[in-house]
């Protein structure tokens, strides 16, 4: 899973935890109890796909490598028993069939490596009779195409694993976006209990802040929306001048410009930033340049959405 999106399921389980430990304060709400059967189930599905992304591919690469040799361990004693029969018997045309090395066969591509061994199997099946004074037995050659068979079914198995580590992924994303709206109703419906419960309040509050776990200490995200349609806007170009570094306190410059676009679904981020007061300006052909305040707190990633306008058209 990614390094943001570890940071923010554990906000999720803290809120979880933070409202299931004070759910005398608010069971008499419907809605809360809803939007928590929402949260509980979103990250149930998170650890469920997760736990399909995190199978790695590495035990399937090895398993192949596995039958591959036993094939090739199966086939090499048949090929040198072939070898022997062909040159006393003046057999160039099988000779040439079958005279692979282990080299030869280790080297093959997986779709060229079955053929080469099922031509062995075949010409000992083809004549097995003259074969045997030369320790070719049936049982050696059934032997062979079981050992085939099994790494036929293995060749596949590495591009499978990838896949559904690619679709968990893709999976695992949407499900962080969902998770973004029974948070946000529980934000409006605790915010109603900030008099009567601001105890309460401040738990859950601070419960919300997703702590940013790397190195790259604070950051900034958000999600940006045309203002009319409310649709998630890709390619925004997403610009903050940040303080220097302190090694670099004698730049040229004090500011150092950080820029990052949106994604497909509207989504940003910016990481790596010290705490304070920003200005995010937000442009993109065909839209008003946008400016949004942001107050970074240490250790955390706050969020800073955008709406933004369509520039009017030309009178005509």
């Amino acid at each position: 899973m990614k390094k943001h999106l570890e940071d923010k399921l554990s906000m999720a389980l803290a809120t979880q935890q933070a409202m299931n430990d004070n759910t005398s304060l608010w069971s008499s709400i419907t809605a809360i109890g809803t939007a928590m059967t929402t949260l509980g189930t979103k990250i149930a599905s998170i650890h469920g796909v997760r736990s399909i992304q995190e199978a790695g591919t590495k035990g399937v690469a090895i398993d192949k490598g596995s039958k591959k040799e036993d094939a090739i361990n199966l086939a090499l004693p048949i090929i040198g028993s072939l070898i022997g029969f062909a040159k006393a018997t003046n057999n160039s045309t099988l000779l040439k069939k079958i005279d692979y090395s282990r080299t030869d066969l280790e080297r093959a591509r997986d779709t060229i490596l079955p053929d080469r061994l099922k031509i062995v199997r075949d010409e000992a099946n083809n004549n097995l009779p003259a074969f045997a004074p030369y320790n070719v037995t049936s049982a050696k050659v059934n032997a062979l195409s079981a050992a085939i068979a099994a790494y036929e079914v293995m060749i596949p198995k590495p591009r499978v694993a990838l896949n559904v580590r690619k679709n968990a992924t893709e999976a695992l994303d949407k499900l962080f976006t969902e998770l973004d709206l029974p948070l946000e109703i529980l934000d409006g419906l605790v915010g109603s209990l900030q008099t009567t419960q601001p105890t309460f309040f401040e738990t859950y509050k601070n419960s919300r802040i997703i702590v940013d776990s790397s190195s790259g200490g604070s950051g900034v995200k958000g999600i940006v929306r045309d203002k009319i349609t409310g649709a998630p806007l890709q390619g925004v170009i997403i610009t903050i001048n940040a303080p220097q570094h302190r090694a670099r306190i004698n730049a040229i410059s004090p500011t150092r410009t950080m820029t990052v676009t949106s994604n497909a679904d509207g989504h940003y981020e910016m990481r790596r930033l010290s705490a304070g007061e920003y200005i995010l300006t937000m442009t993109m052909d065909g839209y008003n340049s946008l400016n949004v305040s942001v107050t970074i707190e240490a250790g955390s990633i706050a969020e800073a959405d955008g709406e933004m306008v369509r520039t009017a058209s030309p009178s005509a």
